[in-house]
């Protein structure tokens, strides 16, 4: 192994709120002084009690003048806890944040700005499930997900009865996982996380030793273009047993100036051995092994 290693991957101990369920612990603090409201982006019910200008939503203490401020927030995801109420923000060489999209359903991860997930019409959750279904993943598959994010993709694959290998090559973007209640389930044993750049981590990587890759990298960018590169695609190939399926989720940027990135895409599949079908409703690629 080289630059890469195992995480334990572990939820952290926190309530997260949005305006969807701070505007409801405000609403029903005017009506009662204890009361269940539902928490965690839409994932579980949790006990308020409202004492003079503060509330303990789980035993996690928090004023009433804070929770206005999240109310107001219309795309702010926040963590509760004994530490108190903090954004879910990490800001450093990049600026990441956790950025709700609805009311009670998975949020996005952004970098920079750039939301990592479709959402558009859809949810980032409801989007990851759509992926899942295309690659065709079943029960007792081996599944390779290349670019972890928050991990909805990998969920996904074991909702579906698979065993999956996760990557991901940002620590921050694990963190912030970690804070996310639609990122918990990667703690299931069934999900194996490793911390590091799928480039150097699939040349460590049995031949054959999958079923499926699910391949859903960054925006195509000159930073990004390894991820859409041949000597990526020929590892990938490599890796997947005779009769297994990529999918390469690849979008749409750059169409507005004429550039069909699906394009070169599936000539570089090809050219490393994939039968390859263009999904283009999808914004994404099947490739299979034969």
């Amino acid at each position: 192994m080289k630059g890469w290693a195992f995480v334990e991957f572990v939820p952290k101990k926190v309530v997260v709120l949005d305006r969807c369920s701070a505007r409801e612990i405000l609403r029903r603090s005017l009506e009662s002084s204890f009361f269940t409201v539902l928490a965690n982006l839409g994932l579980k019910g949790v006990e308020v009690r409202v004492e003079e200008s503060r509330a303990l939503v789980n035993g996690f203490t928090v004023d009433l003048e804070s929770l206005k401020a999240v109310a107001e927030d219309e795309e702010g995801v926040y963590s509760l806890s004994e530490n108190g109420l903090s954004k879910l923000v990490v800001a450093g060489e990049h600026f990441y944040r956790l950025r709700r999209v609805a009311d009670n359903t998975a949020p996005t991860l952004e970098i920079d700005g750039i939301h990592m997930h479709r959402i558009e019409g859809t949810t980032p959750w409801e989007d990851a499930k759509k992926k899942v279904s295309l690659a065709k993943v079943r029960p007792s598959h081996r599944v390779l997900d290349t670019c972890m994010g928050l991990g909805y993709t990998a969920i996904h694959s074991v909702l579906a009865g698979a065993e999956v290998l996760t990557v991901e090559v940002d620590p921050n973007v694990v963190e912030l996982a970690s804070y996310n209640p639609w990122s918990w389930r990667l703690s299931d044993p069934r999900i194996k996380v490793v911390l590091g750049d799928v480039r150097e981590v699939v040349e460590d990587l049995e031949d054959e030793a999958f079923d499926r890759v699910i391949h859903d990298p960054p925006r195509f960018s000159p930073r990004t273009g390894d991820l859409y590169g041949k000597k990526l695609y020929s590892e990938l190939y490599r890796v997947l047993r005779d009769g297994g399926v990529l999918f390469h989720y690849v979008g749409s940027p750059g169409r507005v100036r004429g550039l069909d990135l699906i394009r070169g895409v599936t000539k570089r599949l090809a050219e490393v051995g994939f039968d390859v079908r263009v999904l283009r409703s999808a914004e994404a690629v099947l490739a299979f092994k034969d």
